[in-house]
């Protein structure tokens, strides 16, 4: 089966035509413009020029066809064709499990790290996480980033290292600085309730109280419970006063606020468990629990198909060389 992975590109076509079309005219050929030379003798410059040197420049209608040709095959190389060689059904055991992680401002908390090794609360998370991921094998991951606002950053997806290559990209303070824990629990009821029934698993990683969404957390927990989704919801962080460094790397103390009986009554609506995370081995612990859960069947399609973008890609490349080394081009791009 032949198949464009970005068939969209393909908008990409009549754009040397809107150019065109909507560019001014180009009026330096006009004869009110040109400028003019007098000379008396211009039968001799007749007699010194006359041949056929201009009737072997092949016509501005070949230029034209060729770059049309040019811009074609380009369009079609950035469209990715591919051929889809066969499709097959692969039977795994796992879940369908979706990370929704908080990355508000206060995730830059310095409490986690140690005198030897300063590390905020994110990047405890990203190890954490990174390794989670790695030890899924037969499970579908998901990725939500969630601070002011939520929004899905990787869709349920195998692989597992371009999750972790998202999440490692991510910084405080990046999705707003306060934390909406009720969207980031509506985005993943979205993505999760058309999956087989009992492989739905969120887990919910955060630091502080919802503040911003535009769901009520417990709410949207409902909804979940309703969708047969559980919840596990863990609490990032240490209580009371936590190094926090500012704008400019001057560590001053601040205290962060925590809402972890809204966190336990999420978990305990869906099903799910609650964990308080203060260290990174108590996370590991965590995941290592998750690891436990009993999986059941999944089922996907596996597609073996081949790139073959490099040729048209390699047929545009031989029109401009014809292009380069034509009078074609001297002509109508130097005017000789």
């Amino acid at each position: 089966m032949f198949v464009f992975s970005s068939p969209w590109m393909a908008l990409l076509l009549p754009l040397p035509l809107i150019t065109y079309l909507f560019l001014p005219a180009n009026k330096t050929g006009s004869n009110d413009t040109l400028p003019e030379l007098l000379f008396p003798y211009t039968n001799r410059l007749n007699a010194a020029f006359t041949g056929n040197y201009v009737n072997h420049i092949p016509s501005k209608k070949w230029f034209i066809i060729i770059l049309s040709l040019l811009w074609i095959f380009l369009v079609l190389s950035v469209m990715r064709p591919a051929l889809v060689n066969k499709s097959y059904p692969i039977s795994k055991k796992g879940y369908d499990i979706m990370l929704a992680v908080d990355i508000s401002l206060s995730m830059n908390v310095l409490d986690l790290s140690t005198k030897e090794n300063p590390k905020t609360r994110l990047d405890v998370t990203k190890e954490v996480v990174t390794k989670f991921a790695k030890q899924r094998h037969g499970d579908r991951l998901g990725l939500i980033l969630f601070g002011e606002h939520a929004y899905l950053q990787v869709p349920m997806t195998f692989d597992s290292f371009g999750l972790t290559s998202m999440l490692n990209n991510a910084a405080p303070g990046m999705a707003g600085q306060s934390t909406a824990i009720g969207d980031a629990i509506g985005i993943a009821v979205r993505e999760l309730r058309d999956r087989p029934d009992n492989s739905r698993l969120l887990v919910l990683l955060t630091d502080g109280a919802d503040t911003s969404s535009s769901i009520p957390p417990i709410q949207a927990a409902k909804i979940a419970q309703q969708y047969n989704i559980r919840i596990y919801t863990i609490g990032i962080g240490t209580k009371g006063l936590v190094p926090y460094p500012d704008v400019n790397g001057k560590i001053t103390m601040i205290e962060t606020v925590m809402d972890e009986k809204l966190l336990q009554d999420i978990a305990s609506i869906t099903g799910g468990q609650h964990f308080l995370a203060s260290d990174n081995a108590t996370l590991e612990k965590i995941y290592n629990d998750i690891n436990e859960l009993e999986k059941i069947d999944l089922t996907t399609m596996e597609y073996q198909s081949t790139s073959l973008f490099r040729y048209p890609l390699g047929v545009a490349c031989l029109l401009f060389l014809i292009l380069c080394l034509s009078p074609l081009y001297r002509r109508y791009v130097y005017g000789i």
